[in-house]
């Protein structure tokens, strides 16, 4: 059982059961913003101490591209420490859950899945840059082939506070969805994520 305030189960309680060649990613898209090398070190040792081979990757390497080859690699858990958000106008009802890239956002880049809202411009406050942010019609259109019954942790903020994101990762392979259905502090998750890896890993 895992217990943490404002934590959300999407999708089966699939423990992620290390196999022969097992891989397991850590998405660092807040390198950037807010390094935490403690956090990348004792996640990966956990990992690895449960079978998994345990791939980083931070910064400028988290694009657009990237998120869409996602499926491809293998992965049986992946970790996002990445920003997100809920998207929509000021005074509208919002709508979507996005996911931060570290691209600049362009108007002339990925201009078609820009025009099909499978991506929106986005930033963290007025004192940073526009970047891309993928949402659920990305996941289900543009990523490339299926997740392997993957287990998703999601580190951003009101990841499940709608679900849609949630649904078109499990629509498209993943087995299992963990967010949080509320705003939280960064330093608060990357002290909570080891605990809950070791939960899913030892009890289910």
């Amino acid at each position: 059982m895992i217990a943490l305030p404002g934590l959300t189960l999407f999708g089966g309680c699939s423990t992620p059961s290390p196999e022969l060649e097992a891989k397991a990613a850590i998405i660092d898209q807040l390198y950037v913003l807010k390094p935490n090398q403690a956090f990348i070190d004792e996640t990966t040792e956990l990992l690895e101490a449960y079978g998994f081979r345990v791939d980083v990757y931070q910064g400028d390497e988290i694009t657009v591209d990237f998120y869409g080859k996602l499926p491809t690699y293998g992965y049986k858990l992946i970790i996002f420490r990445a920003h997100s958000g809920l998207l929509g106008r000021e005074g509208e009802i919002i709508k979507k859950t996005c996911l931060f890239t570290n691209e600049p956002y362009s108007q002339t880049r990925h201009v078609t899945q820009q025009l099909t809202e499978q991506l929106a411009m986005a930033r963290i406050s007025e004192h940073h840059p526009w970047v891309f942010a993928i949402g659920s019609k990305f996941v289900t259109q543009s990523m490339e082939g299926k997740f392997d019954n993957t287990v998703i942790i999601m580190m951003g903020c009101s990841c499940l506070y709608l679900e849609d994101l949630a649904t078109a990762f499990i629509d498209q392979g993943a087995s299992t969805y963990l967010g949080w259905d509320v705003s939280v502090g960064l330093d608060y998750v990357d002290e909570a994520t080891p605990i809950l890896i070791t939960n899913l890993c030892t009890k289910g």
